[in-house]
């Protein structure tokens, strides 16, 4: 059994994310100690205005994922850097 796991999120694919949420969550109910770290983009994952689509089967967006997961007892935590490349991406 895996008793501590960090889950690092730098994307913005709403795929992606609940993929990374459901895996996270999994792990949380099997009991393991599930560390998330926010970074750039997926940061927005905490905002609890968060306006992203619903997922399916079961329509949550990955933000409600995320709070479930912290409900389970994941520990959250953010980057406040932003890579030079994505700096300039969006710059230009």
């Amino acid at each position: 059994m895996i008793e501590e796991v960090l889950v690092i999120f730098a994307s913005d694919s709403l795929q992606t994310q609940g993929m990374a949420m459901a895996l996270a969550s999994t792990m949380a109910r099997q009991g393991a100690k599930v560390n998330v770290l926010l970074c750039d983009q997926a940061g927005d994952l905490a905002l609890k205005n968060d306006k992203a689509p619903a997922l399916k089967p079961k329509d949550p967006t990955p933000g409600q994922m995320l709070r479930q997961l912290l409900e389970q007892g994941a520990l959250p935590g953010f980057a406040r850097f932003i890579c030079p490349a994505v700096r300039m991406a969006r710059m230009t």
